[in-house]
């Protein structure tokens, strides 16, 4: 794992996946991307909450969509919860597992679990350090302005 700075959409490209956070909840338009990355990657690709609810069960916590570059990790239950550190470490072992085998490729994600997850930046890089050991793996951090 590597850190960089700027917006996540700075490195989405040809080669470089960009990792959302997602929740579980589906209603009448499709899976629920209201506020950050989500939300971003909802709007960039407006298709992405029908395509998405089609592929997420209560089980699913991690899935690529080689269309879009996207890959998605789930770390809420609902979107009206605060993140959950287990599920945030199960999709993100699964990631850091894919990028293993993908080592050609590269991901960019933000911090998972914080923001609008609720939960502490410092308790999220302990445990994101725990999990991603792959060096094609790349923590977004805004830049200071």
């Amino acid at each position: 794992m590597q850190v960089v700075s700027g917006s996540l959409w700075d490195y989405h490209s040809e080669r470089d996946y960009t990792v959302i956070t997602y929740n579980r909840v589906i209603c009448s338009y499709g899976l629920v991307m209201g506020r950050g990355c989500a939300l971003q990657a909802r709007q960039r690709f407006p298709s992405l909450p029908r395509i998405f609810s089609k592929l997420v069960t209560h089980r699913t916590s991690f899935m690529v969509y080689h269309p879009y570059r996207l890959v998605a990790c789930c770390t809420k239950h609902d979107w009206q919860q605060p993140a959950d550190p287990e599920l945030i470490r199960h999709s993100y072992t699964q990631l850091n597992k894919y990028a293993h085998a993908h080592p050609e490729l590269r991901f960019f994600t933000t911090l998972p679990g914080s923001g609008n997850g609720w939960l502490e930046h410092s308790d999220m890089w302990k445990l994101i350090r725990k999990i991603l050991d792959a060096e094609n793996i790349f923590i977004v951090c805004p830049r200071k302005r």
